[in-house]
């Protein structure tokens, strides 16, 4: 697989009347073409901000963002429709992404009309109506209104108008969390079944560990802004190192006693969150059972402790596996 974007020591600030938020704090990694990173965390903590700088809906404050070896910046500026034809988005809320004037097939048809690919209005009708019945919906349906359609089946339309201008990358910025449990499901299975069928590299964005564990094939665990951990998913679910990654592990409810005993194998299963040390050092010491003096002039870097796995933890970092 070659390397389809790269993302170096990426901060994107927002300017507060007391100072700023950063929301991303210098990350850096990159995404393979044809996998799928998944990038999870609690609320807050910066992961759909990353994914929105890093195909432009929000401009960088400093770092980086290579697409194919050229500036994301670059595309903003001069090229943006052929970014676009390259990138696309599928948004958390199916029910505010989809403008409620317009019926199914207007909406799947506009990319499809503003990039070219269809040569007439019925041509752009047409392939339109195939790509709702390519996510499971009927060609019927071009003729009907967002609000006349379930919670997934907006969805569905808002996954066929992100694949109309035939994208190769696309960012998925938690597109099941607005869903029933019983959709969910459904949801995942079309986005993969769509990836092998189209060969799409996909940024997946979740606070919900199971579900990204399930459609990545690597995953960056997101804090405060910064990435504290990433790894491929059998490493990262195996060996989770950090003291955050092994906290969001201990918070999946099993139903599994055997999978339950081993998670109890995990250093730090269950313990009490530490006392708040510093607001220097470790961006993850207020809440860590570990924490000591040496976390408070910790730079963050990540640290490679096995093949492909990096950690932000200076005490996992320091140890032999």
């Amino acid at each position: 697989m070659s390397e389809l974007m790269k993302v170096t020591d990426l901060k994107k600030y927002f300017p507060m009347k007391n100072g700023v938020v950063k929301a991303v704090d210098k990350v850096s990694f990159s995404v393979e073409e044809g996998e799928t990173l998944g990038i999870v965390g609690e609320s807050g903590c910066g992961k759909t901000t990353c994914g929105r700088t890093c195909i432009g809906m929000y401009r960088k404050t400093e770092g980086s963002v290579m697409y194919r070896g050229r500036e994301v910046e670059e595309y903003r500026k001069k090229d943006r429709m052929e970014f676009a034809g390259h990138v696309q988005c599928i948004f958390q809320d199916p029910y505010a992404s989809l403008d409620p004037r317009m019926k199914a097939g207007e909406l799947v048809a506009e990319g499809i009309r503003l990039h070219q690919i269809g040569k007439t209005p019925k041509e752009c009708e047409e392939m339109a109506a195939e790509l709702l019945e390519k996510v499971g919906l009927s060609a019927r349906d071009r003729n009907r209104y967002p609000n006349e359609f379930s919670g997934g089946q907006r969805q569905r339309i808002g996954i066929a108008r992100a694949l109309s201008v035939n994208p190769e990358f696309v960012f998925c910025d938690e597109p099941i969390s607005a869903l029933d449990v019983s959709v969910q499901a459904q949801i995942m299975n079309l986005l993969l079944e769509l990836q092998e069928e189209k060969h799409l590299t996909y940024m997946f964005v979740s606070h919900d560990i199971s579900m990204v564990r399930h459609l990545s094939n690597r995953i960056a665990v997101f804090y405060m802004g910064k990435i504290v951990e990433i790894a491929n998913t059998e490493e990262l679910c195996g060996h989770p190192e950090h003291p955050y990654t092994k906290l969001l592990f201990s918070s999946v409810p099993v139903s599994d006693p055997v999978e339950e005993r081993k998670r109890k194998k995990i250093k730090g299963y269950g313990d009490p969150l530490g006392d708040r040390i510093s607001k220097e050092g470790c961006v993850f010491q207020d809440r860590c059972p570990y924490a000591d003096a040496d976390c408070a002039v910790f730079d963050g870097i990540l640290t490679e402790i096995a093949p492909g796995h990096q950690t932000a933890c200076p005490k996992a970092a320091g140890k032999e596996r």
